[in-house]
């Protein structure tokens, strides 16, 4: 359900976009931030109550620290829109519907100018505007959506567990030993890349 209030403005967007690279972060390190953006700390305060509010960020309270994280699933239509875009890294409406054509989606202009005002609304989108012409690009980088998207799958599916849900995936698809041992790699290099 979406209505006027929920359309987020200038400050909000900046605050969810520093949150959204810090992914989980805790609110001296937000006030912080925001004064390096030029925001007073009441100010990033009332941003942060308004955005979680929205439904925008989720307050997590652990002892002492209050940590704000990003929330934000995407509908198929929406994360298509959005692999688009981050393929194109900014677009016009009409280069978005160019670019699904191709990929076999026909796609109505009102239908995409919809989509992509709902991802303006939601903090992933911004745009310039030129006349009347509105460009978009991307708020939310791909490798910070792309690992919220896992952790939160984690965390639904799997407790939160990485070895659950790896386990998980070995038992129900015939993964080999090479597979594994690919993965064992990868994670070996991020983690020392880390």
């Amino acid at each position: 359900m979406r209505t006027g209030k929920k359309k987020l403005n200038s400050g909000e967007k900046e605050i969810l976009k520093l949150l959204w690279k810090l992914e989980e972060v805790g609110l001296k390190e937000v006030i912080h931030r925001g004064e390096e953006l030029g925001y007073s700390e009441h100010s990033t305060q009332s941003i942060l109550q308004s955005l979680e509010e929205k439904g925008q960020i989720l307050k997590k309270c652990e002892r002492e620290e209050t940590y704000f994280i990003p929330v934000q699933d995407l509908t198929r239509a929406e994360e298509e829109i959005m692999q688009v875009l981050w393929h194109l890294k900014k677009a016009y409406v009409h280069d978005l519907i160019r670019e699904l054509e191709r990929a076999g989606k026909k796609l109505h202009y009102n239908t995409v100018s919809t989509i992509v005002r709902i991802l303006e609304e939601k903090g992933f989108v911004a745009y310039r505007a030129h006349g009347k012409s509105h460009e978009y690009y991307p708020l939310v980088e791909k490798s910070q959506y792309s690992n919220f998207y896992l952790k939160n799958f984690m965390h639904k599916y799997f407790g939160g567990s990485f070895s659950q849900m790896v386990s998980f995936f070995v038992n129900q698809n015939d993964v080999n030993l090479q597979d594994m041992e690919a993965l064992r790699q990868s994670l070996d290099k991020d983690s020392n890349e880390g």
